[in-house]
This record gives C-alpha cells, sequence and structure tokens, in this order.
C-alpha cells in the first residue's frame, strides 16, 4: 500500500513541485489549502487549477476568522516586514492540519519548504521551533530539501532525497523542467509571497482598520476591500475608498453594503469612490472633496457629485481636496 501523506499546499511553486515529487516518489498525497483571507489573488488561482484538475487530491478549508482573531492580532512571535505574522502562521497551519491528517488516519506531513530560503520561517531553526509549536516534531517531510534535514519517524526510505536550499530556484528549475519533459507538468502556479500581510500598504491599511474596527466584527469582505482602491481616513468612523481604476471602481460599486455611500461625478467621469463607517452620513462633504479630486482629472471649480445611498440619490457641489488634505488622510 502507498504510503500517505498530507501536504499543506499553499499553490506556490515549491508547494507544486513538492506534490509532483511526492506522487512521483509513490506516496498517496492528500493537499490541504487553507484559506486565510489574506491569500494573494495568484495564489487563489493555482490552488483552483488544481483542485480542477486533480478534484481527489485537494481540500480547501476557510479559516479566515480564526487566523485573524488567533494570529493576526497577537502573534507571539511577532511580525516580518509588514503585519506577516509568519512563525505564528506556519504554527497555526501545522496544528490544524495535524489534526486533519488524524481525523483521515494520515501519520505524515509534508510541505513545500526550502531550508534557507527564507530566514524568518525557513531557516533550520526557525523550522525546527514551528514543528515543536505545532506539536508536530518528528512528522514533517519536506522533500524538497530532505537532504539537508532528518526525516520525520513516519517516512518510508526515500530512493532519491532533493537538496533545494537558499534563495537560488536552480534545483527547483531542473525539477520542473524533468516534469515537464515527462508530460507532468505542474498546473500553472505562482511565484512570491504567499499573502497580502507582507505588503506594507495592505498591512498599514489593516492596522488601520482594526484601530477603528473591532477585529470580531470584521468580515471577509472587509480585508479583501483592503486591496482596493486608495483609502483615506475622514474620522474615527469613517472613510473613503476611491477606486484606482475602472476594475476596481467596478468591484467597489458591486461590494457596497447597508450605511455605505457611493461618489461618483454627476457627469460620469473619473473613479468611483465609496464612503464606510457608521459616520459615512456625517463625512459626505469632506468625502465629496476628495472624491472630486480624482473624478476625471485634475478639474477647476467645483465639481457636481452624485452620492447615492441605500434610501435616496443627491447631489453636492464640492471644491476638490487639496494635495496636502489628501496626504493629511491618506492611509
Amino acid at each position: 500500500m502507498a504510503p500517505r501523506v498530507m501536504l499543506l499546499f499553499s499553490g506556490g511553486g515549491d508547494s507544486l513541485l513538492a506534490y509532483r515529487w511526492l506522487r512521483e516518489a509513490g506516496f498517496d498525497v492528500d493537499c490541504l489549502h487553507f484559506d486565510t483571507g489574506f491569500v494573494r489573488p495568484a495564489r487563489r488561482a493555482a490552488v483552483r487549477v488544481l483542485a480542477e484538475r486533480e478534484p481527489r487530491h485537494i481540500e480547501v478549508v476557510d479559516v479566515a476568522r480564526a487566523y485573524l482573531l488567533e494570529v493576526v492580532t497577537a502573534p507571539r512571535f511577532g511580525y516580518g516586514a509588514g503585519m506577516n505574522p509568519c512563525l505564528d502562521c506556519r504554527i497555526f497551519m501545522l496544528r490544524r492540519a495535524a489534526q486533519r491528517a488524524r481525523d483521515f488516519g494520515i501519520a505524515l506531513l509534508a510541505t513545500g519548504d526550502v531550508i534557507g530560503q527564507r530566514a524568518i520561517d525557513q531557516s533550520r531553526a526557525a523550522l525546527a521551533r514551528i514543528d515543536r509549536e505545532g506539536g508536530v516534531d518528528g512528522a514533517v517531510l519536506r522533500p524538497l530539501s530532505a537532504a539537508h534535514l532528518p526525516l520525520p519517524h513516519e517516512a518510508p526510505v526515500l530512493a532519491e532525497r532533493l537538496g533545494c536550499h537558499g534563495r537560488s530556484r536552480r534545483e527547483q528549475a531542473r525539477l520542473a523542467g524533468r516534469y515537464a519533459a515527462t508530460g507532468d507538468a505542474a498546473p500553472a502556479s505562482a511565484g512570491g509571497g504567499c499573502c497580502r500581510l507582507a505588503e506594507r500598504g495592505y498591512a498599514r491599511r489593516l492596522r488601520d482598520l482594526l484601530a477603528h474596527r473591532d477585529a470580531a466584527s470584521l468580515e471577509r469582505a472587509d480585508l479583501e476591500r483592503l486591496a482596493l482602491g486608495r483609502h483615506f481616513r475622514l474620522r474615527w468612523n469613517a472613510k473613503i475608498v476611491v477606486g484606482r481604476d475602472e476594475a476596481e471602481s467596478r468591484a467597489l460599486v458591486a461590494g457596497l453594503r447597508g450605511g455605505e455611500r457611493l461618489l461618483t461625478a454627476a457627469d460620469g467621469r473619473g473613479a468611483a469612490s465609496l464612503v464606510e463607517g457608521p459616520g459615512a452620513a456625517e463625512a459626505l462633504d469632506a468625502a465629496a472633496a476628495i472624491a472630486a479630486r480624482y473624478a476625471g482629472g485634475r478639474r477647476t471649480g467645483a465639481v457636481l457629485m452624485q452620492v447615492v445611498g441605500a434610501d435616496a440619490t443627491r447631489f453636492i457641489p464640492v471644491e476638490p481636496a487639496s494635495a496636502s488634505r489628501l496626504a493629511d488622510s491618506r492611509i
């Protein structure tokens, strides 16, 4: 019987290579993807590709609320460049993966980690700490760097032990070429970081949101909106989000919720803007001035702005906000 393993699958290139290698080595692989609410779109797309191509081998679990409350708001081991709690994130995922594996009678876990690729969570010491804190010490196979790490207790003898390490992707490129040559190329993968929390701009907006909202009250839509547009804080209980292009403007219009206001130029030019928060109604004049600044270029004189709410539509003539006003309010 083929040895069974549960692979933490991020949608990145390394997790895809780990999946292909494990299958080639004779493992029966169950992939587990945790949707934290912060996964970058390209990674989500790669997960969907694998789910469509090989649905038996992957399960997607929504952990967004627990991840926000248990990991993002108060990480034990701190943040990276943004609000990325990398060590706490890995511990959280391995702990939950271990529980899921036990439910299915699987004793061996695997990840696409490459030793030394990132200092914060892929050094030898960091991997050891993650396994220990996650309660999975001696139970995690990292196939791409198996030549540099001790094998887990439950792992069978490996005919090939890969030696990927450090920031160079030479070995990964060789492995990807091998699978392409045998007709078993991985689905399109997403490189780069795995989540938006490492993006400084996104992290700044999330900090602002958490400073003005209870984390327990946040919904997935609140987190996704942070990736859209330009954000300006109008007052403690209201802010405006201004679309940067047509696609973002459409997304803001589609995401309008009760109590929010939609601002557009009456003549249809420029971006759409959305005012959110309990103080949205009281902040409309300030919001309209900011929205007017992005309504079809640098106009002179008053701009007639259309305000659409749940109950009525009104028009406000305003002078576009000054550059200094934008700078003071920008999140």
